[in-house]
C-alpha cells in the first residue's frame, strides 16, 4: 500500500499488488542428429513456467534463426531436407526475460545416385576407364571381380575415384557404397 500524507494537501493512499513471475526455463531433445534426408525427426521440448514456445531453425547458409512453430508445446516433428540448426525459445513472459534451449545441430546426408555402365567390351590387352559418376561423395566404395573361372569375388579396389581396366579375360565386376547416413 502506497501512503502519501500531505500537510498543507489531504492525504492519499493506493493498494497495490505485486507478482512474482517464476522464470522460464527450456531445454531441446532430438530423436536423431544425424539422417538421411526425407527422414522424420522428432524434437521434444522439456519446459518449465512458459506461456508460449517459438520453434526456430536457421539453415547452413543462414546467419539467423527464423520462427517455423508458435503453437506447439511438447514435440515438433519434421522431414529432413538439409542439413540445420533448432532451438526454442520461451515466449509471452511479462517480468522475467525468456529463456532460449541449447541449439541442436541436424546433419542431413542427400541420396545419391550413380550411373555404371552394364557391359564393357574391349580387346584383350587394351585398357577402359571404369567411372560410377557417383552424383555425391560416398562415405566408402569397394570393387569386387569374379573372373570365368573363379567361384568367389575377390576386392581390387576401395577408391571412389575412376580406374582403368586392361583385363586379359572376361569377368564379372561388382560396386558397392556406404554412406554415413543413407542406406
Amino acid at each position: 500500500q502506497l501512503v502519501i500524507k500531505g500537510i498543507n494537501c489531504p492525504s492519499f493512499q493506493k493498494s497495490f499488488q505485486t507478482e512474482v513471475e517464476k522464470p522460464a526455463k527450456v531445454s531441446l531433445s532430438a530423436s536423431e542428429t544425424g539422417v538421411c534426408e526425407g527422414t522424420d525427426v522428432t524434437f521434444d521440448a522439456q519446459t518449465e513456467n512458459i506461456k508460449g514456445l517459438a520453434w526456430q531453425r536457421k539453415s547452413a547458409d543462414e546467419g539467423t534463426f527464423a520462427t517455423i512453430d508458435e503453437t506447439t508445446l511438447d514435440k515438433l516433428t519434421i522431414t529432413a531436407e538439409e542439413s540445420s540448426t533448432y532451438r526454442i525459445i520461451s515466449t509471452g513472459d511479462i517480468a522475467c526475460p525468456s529463456d532460449t534451449s541449447a541449439e541442436i545441430n541436424l546433419t542431413v546426408e542427400k541420396n545419391i545416385t550413380f550411373d555404371l555402365t552394364e557391359r564393357v567390351v574391349i580387346c584383350p590387352k587394351t585398357e577402359t576407364v571404369v567411372d560410377a559418376h557417383f552424383s555425391g561423395e560416398p562415405k566408402s566404395v569397394t570393387w569386387e571381380k569374379r573372373g570365368k573361372s573363379e567361384n568367389d569375388y575377390s576386392v581390387f579396389s576401395n577408391s571412389t575415384d575412376p580406374f582403368t581396366l586392361s583385363p586379359n579375360e572376361s569377368a564379372e565386376y561388382k560396386m558397392a557404397y556406404t554412406m554415413e547416413y543413407c542406406p
